[in-house]
């Protein structure tokens, strides 16, 4: 009767030794490396300093860009203005040329005078 109550005791012995080992495994506390989480946190700050330098660039890019629109847009209304004087000249003299036939010599040289000054 004796070797009954040690195998008992024996057993519940394992079995409290097994429990308190699961006990142990599930509530050690884990490791956490941070030296990693550190890295990562240093390559994400660095990645948002690049991002917001990007963006600077970008919004200076864009301000050049409305610029040369502009002055492009400034450009183009300038050439519009002088095709168009260029077209009046031709017409004035365009018409004063097919007129010519109709001076006499004392008109002609006054013609002359007048368009080459």
């Amino acid at each position: 009767m004796k070797n009954k109550t040690i195998e008992l005791n024996i057993s519940h012995l394992v079995m409290g030794a097994i429990i308190l080992l699961l006990l142990w495994f599930l509530l050690k506390p884990t490791n956490v490396d941070l030296s990693k989480y550190d890295k990562q946190k240093k390559e994400i700050d660095s990645l948002s300093n690049v991002i917001s330098g990007l963006q600077k660039e970008q919004i200076y890019l864009n301000q050049s860009i409305v610029q040369s629109k502009n002055k492009i847009d400034s450009l183009d209304n300038e050439i519009t203005n002088t095709n168009q004087e260029i077209t009046n000249i031709r017409e004035y003299y365009g018409k004063k040329i097919r007129d010519i036939l109709n001076y006499t010599p004392q008109q002609l040289d006054d013609f002359f005078s007048k368009r080459y000054k």
